[in-house]
């Protein structure tokens, strides 16, 4: 089975995290800090903050 995954560069991934959880019901595969991976809907996404 193929999976997608997606890194997104944004200026603050906290906000980004926070809004990927309310409006995609996303879940923490890891959260260090500034980088997260998270799962939406069985599909992992990456976020990285880029300061």
């Amino acid at each position: 089975m193929a999976a997608l995954s997606v890194m997104v560069i944004v200026p603050d991934a906290t906000a980004a995290v926070a809004w990927y959880r309310s409006a995609l019901g996303a879940v923490d595969l890891w959260n260090p800090r500034g980088v997260a991976g998270l799962d939406v809907e069985g599909t992992p996404n990456r976020q990285v903050s880029c300061r």
